[in-house]
């Protein structure tokens, strides 16, 4: 029921203010003949005492009105803020993590020209030859990364149902084996989620090349999407680069605003509370 227009309330406390002043000036609001307290009032009396109860009422509601606003509001100051250090955070590690690749690659090169071969994992060196006494060339692949494709899912509306667009997309380098899935949930307007459904990644597609996309294509039914604020979307699997030599992990949530348009990651109490959800509806 809550929260709702200001405007509403104000209207209806201006009416009640306009009749109470049409009531007090047609006529006597007591009878002084009566002895008792409640019979002392004249029925245009009693009526005004009605008028004085709702509007009383009336500002009780518009003042918890208010408060569920500026609480709404708060969340949502919150959430832009969490989201705000999150993007920060993540282009930080992205840009750590892409200069640690960078330097590993270059080393390797220098190794790979000195027929040498460079072993993190054992932290030894070993000289590369084959039978014929030939260099073997090792490959070196950039690392996959993928993400749902900006500017995020898009709703269409088909024979009264709600068809959800969604886009994956692989930045970075080529993806493979791909085994993720794919979970939709509701937010109304006091911040409550509600799970609607999990998809596993599109079967027409166990790839994506880098840079390429891939689209599913989710009908959500007959769902109203008038009483909630926005969605969440969450992703979660594994992946292998293009020649299957390590395995990435993704675990991503995000959240869209109907009102704002915007689609941003979704951190903090948020994810904490999608990832509850999702262990509750037994996803996770």
């Amino acid at each position: 029921m809550f929260p709702l227009p200001n405007i509403l309330f104000v209207v209806l406390i201006g009416l009640s203010t306009i009749y109470l002043t049409f009531l007090t000036t047609k006529g006597s609001l007591t009878d002084n003949r009566r002895s008792s307290f409640w019979k002392k009032f004249t029925k245009r009396g009693r009526i005004v005492l009605c008028v004085l109860f709702i509007m009383a009422t009336l500002l009780v509601f518009q003042e918890y009105n208010s408060q569920v606003i500026n609480k709404i509001r708060d969340k949502e100051v919150e959430i832009n803020n969490r989201v705000r250090d999150s993007i920060f955070e993540s282009r930080v590690k992205l840009a750590v993590d892409s200069n640690r690749f960078k330097l590993y690659e270059d080393i390797s090169i220098a190794f790979g020209k000195q027929n040498m071969q460079l072993d993190t994992f054992k932290k030894e060196i070993h000289k590369l030859r084959d039978s014929s006494n030939r260099t073997i060339i090792i490959p070196v692949d950039k690392r996959p990364t993928i993400e749902l494709l900006p500017p995020g899912p898009r709703l269409e509306i088909r024979d009264k149902k709600k068809i959800l667009f969604i886009s994956y997309t692989s930045m970075g380098a080529w993806a493979k084996i791909i085994n993720m899935s794919t979970s939709f949930i509701l937010v109304d307007t006091l911040n409550e989620l509600y799970f609607l459904k999990s998809w596993q990644f599109p079967t027409n597609g166990r790839e994506i090349t880098e840079e390429n996309i891939i689209t599913n294509e989710i009908d959500l039914g007959d769902i109203n999407l008038n009483s909630t604020k926005g969605f969440c979307i969450y992703l979660k699997g594994s992946y292998t680069d293009k020649f299957q030599s390590k395995i990435y992990t993704a675990d991503l949530s995000y959240y869209f605003g109907h009102h704002t348009g915007k689609f941003t990651y979704a951190t903090g109490n948020l994810r904490d509370r999608i990832i509850e959800l999702l262990r509750r509806n037994l996803v996770l």
